[in-house]
């Protein structure tokens, strides 16, 4: 052969042998190469790597400064060889123009061995250049299977370092990803170890629970919680580890570095290992001191609302019934005047009330001690005297003698007409309020106006409390974010902050008596049914959907909290709605950027190994077959090298959008790493032949020319198929080992092709 055509430089090389190439560093290799070469005494010896187009020299001795053996027929012929290749003699045609270059220009001897992958695949072959001609004997030729063999060893040892490499550079970029979101998230993330033992903190959590990070990492959340959450946080725990459920969430509250308590909410989810064996929890906390502080606040009103309308509820049910009763009996006494009067004044005289007796003209006729105790007035001194002048102020005497012309020209129809407040005034110039009610009554032919009266001191005072509270009360709710109402027994709203208003466009007193169930199906297509029926059966009920509100869909949060008597009757239910939009957001990203490839938006590896172990269990539970397509696409590293990165990275998208668009919703696609993707096939009745119809369509739509970015190009890929048939045992790291191998036979066969094993 000629030095010219070693200089030819190698094209198309697969990234795995590309990568081999490095191998030439390897001093072990070269050594080994020496030693075949003096052992043989060769004019020659080579180890070269190859694909299906091309060899390139990994290791030599004897050969020219810079020679390459891309175009040596020969060479190619050896790799894919099932036995040793020898040729003596006048050489065979290996050259474009049937004519073989030799290495020297008498070179007329060629032997050479196959040397395979780990996976069973040719990757290269042991050649030997001789100039005279030469056989090999039976010794020799064990000879030169056992030197293949050891260079067969060196490379597969090269290929898994390479592997591992490849890798661990894969991980370590996802990793880098999932690192930046970890630290700079502003809610609380951790990593926790299934004993509870904090892994990984990120700087928000220890803000949250006052620890920083060194001292957080000695603890175990048990340690931090506080003991009336733990049972329940630990049962949670073991549910999800048993498998019962994926994930949780709960409000629980944690003890601080500082001693002090601050209330959190805590998702969890489990992470598992390749096996699908319980590896570590993923924990995102969320304060929420600040919403139970306002709960807190409006529980608290509350009580004292309901506390102060109990009260002044039982004070006016006393005066109505003693009302009640001193009109029957005056009713009595009307009728039987003559006979009761001592009777009917001596009532009067001990009535709690101040009653006062006056004629036509205003003047007092009679006076008792519940007046002269009210006003400081003895009876002695009042008699004969016009009433408004002795008990209301200047300003308010007019006004009550209108009322009195009122009663003498009308007289009373019935007792709610002529009960009127006003500004009473003592002896002392004291002035109070009070309520005043006028009455008729007759002495034989004598008409006379009863004035029953009250100091209301005290209810004025509770009613102004009672306003001020609810003033208050509205005041805050109106002005926290969150939806704050009450719903009562019937599910009718008789309460609503203007929240309501904010998000939906309804103001208070629009929904005021409106079902809350006709509300929710309003504004969301999920029904809370169940909910309201814990509420209603006195236990809390907690629970999250998306609203349609006038600004859009918004996740929110809900709790429905009992307003439970002390009888233990459920009068309704309060109803607290936070706007959790953002949080569910940033959960959706962090769960869709760990599990998916940016560059195709197609499931990662990550995402791929826990699919595969899930397709698993779903076939063995329902005893159909599924299959694993392992595809490499074939030449993509020339197109790279030709077009740049930028077009390999659109080659990528195509052949993803290729393959996601051939199979069946219910199938996986998954982009592993590089040029390398996954099918996973389920619920298969003949799997065998159902994954090679998927593959045999995959390739034909790969056959069908494309333009990428004004280049046209025609894609071809090995399929690698490893199938599991109806009631198998499916081992998801076996099926992947049988895929890939596969893949590997199917590439070694040529482009565009498949098989299975």
């Amino acid at each position: 052969m000629t030095s010219a055509t070693f200089d030819r430089a190698t094209t198309g090389a697969s990234p795995m042998t590309q990568g081999m190439l490095d191998v030439g560093r390897l001093p072990e290799l070269n050594r080994l190469t020496r030693l075949i070469a003096h052992h043989f005494n060769a004019s020659a010896v080579a180890v070269v790597l190859a694909d299906a187009d091309h060899c390139r020299v990994a290791s030599s001795a004897g050969l020219p400064p810079g020679a390459a053996l891309d175009e040596c027929k020969l060479c190619r012929q050896a790799v894919f060889a099932q036995k040793p290749l020898v040729v003596t003699g006048t050489m065979a045609p290996c050259g474009t123009n049937d004519h073989c270059e030799p290495i020297h220009d008498s070179a007329r001897f060629f032997a050479g061995h196959a040397v395979r992958s780990r996976h069973g695949s040719p990757i290269g072959a042991l050649c030997i250049f001789d100039t005279n001609p030469r056989d090999m004997n039976p010794h020799e030729l064990a000879d030169l299977q056992d030197f293949a063999a050891t260079v067969e060893l060196c490379l597969q040892g090269f290929e898994a370092h390479w592997r591992a490499d490849a890798a661990e550079k894969h991980l370590y970029d996802a990793d880098t990803q999932f690192e930046q979101m970890f630290l700079h998230a502003n809610i609380g993330i951790a990593l926790v170890s299934l004993e509870g033992r904090w892994l990984r903190v990120n700087q928000r959590l220890c803000a949250i629970v006052g620890y920083d990070e060194p001292t957080l990492l000695t603890k175990t959340f048990q340690d931090i919680t506080h003991p009336d959450d733990l049972d329940a946080d630990l049962n949670l725990v073991r549910q999800i580890l048993a498998g019962d459920i994926a994930t949780y969430s709960m409000e629980k509250r944690y003890f601080r570095g500082d001693g002090t308590i601050v209330w959190v909410e805590l998702t969890v989810a489990l992470m598992r290992d390749v096996r699908g064996q319980p590896w570590q929890f993923i924990s995102v906390v969320n304060d929420i001191s600040a919403r139970k502080r306002a709960e807190a606040d409006l529980a608290a009103l509350h009580n004292e609302l309901e506390g102060r309308v109990a009260q002044r509820t039982d004070e006016l049910n006393i005066v109505i019934k003693q009302l009640n009763h001193q009109i029957e009996r005056r009713v009595d006494i009307q009728q039987t005047l003559v006979a009761e009067r001592e009777r009917f004044y001596s009532t009067l005289e001990n009535a709690p009330d101040a009653f006062v007796q006056l004629d036509m003209r205003g003047q007092v006729t009679a006076w008792n001690l519940a007046a002269e105790r009210l006003f400081g007035w003895d009876r002695k001194d009042v008699v004969g005297r016009e009433f408004a002048e002795l008990a209301v102020p200047e300003p308010d005497r007019e006004a009550l003698r209108s009322d009195f012309q009122r009663v003498v020209r009308h007289g009373t129809p019935t007792a709610s007409d002529f009960r009127v407040e006003i500004s009473a005034m003592r002896r002392d110039g004291g002035v109070f309020p009070a309520e005043l009610k006028l009455g008729e009554s007759r002495s034989g032919d004598v008409r006379l106006i009863d004035v029953f009266l009250q100091d209301i001191t005290r209810r004025k005072a509770a009613e102004s409390a009672l306003l001020a509270s609810k003033e208050r009360l509205a005041t805050i709710t109106d002005n926290l974010p969150a939806l704050i109402a009450y719903v009562g027994a019937d599910l009718r709203y008789q309460f609503n902050n203007r929240t309501y208003l904010d998000w939906f466009g309804k103001s208070p007193e629009a929904l005021s008596g409106t079902l809350l169930t006709e509300f929710v199906a309003e504004h969301s297509s999920k029904k809370v049914d169940r909910h309201i029926a814990r509420a209603l059966s006195g236990q809390r009920a907690t629970y999250e959907k998306v609203l349609r509100s006038i600004h859009g869909e918004m996740w929110v949060q809900t709790t429905f909290v009992p307003d439970v008597t002390d009888e233990g009757k459920v009068d309704g239910f309060y109803v607290l709605s936070q706007d959790i939009t953002d949080r569910k957001a940033l959960e959706q990203r962090l769960v869709y950027e760990v599990t998916h490839d940016t560059l195709t938006a197609l499931p990662n590896r990550r995402a791929f190994l826990r699919t595969i172990v899930d397709a698993a269990k779903r076939a063995r539970r329902s005893g159909q077959g599924m299959a694993l397509l392992y595809l490499d696409l074939d030449g993509f590293k020339q197109l790279n090298d030709v077009h740049g990165h930028e077009f390999g990275d659109r080659v990528l998208q195509h052949f993803a959008a290729t393959l996601s668009s051939t199979v069946r919703e219910t199938d996986t696609v998954c982009r592993l790493a590089g040029d390398e993707f996954t099918v996973v096939l389920e619920t298969l009745a003949d799997p065998e032949a159902g994954s090679i119809r998927v593959a045999e369509k995959i390739l034909e739509r790969l056959r069908q020319t494309t333009v990428i970015d004004g280049v046209t190009v025609q894609l071809a890929s090995s399929i690698g198929i490893a199938s599991v048939g109806s009631g198998e045992a499916v081992v998801p790291d076996t099926l992947i080992a049988r895929a890939d191998a596969a893949m590997y036979r199917a590439k070694g066969a040529g482009k565009g092709r498949y098989a299975v094993n």
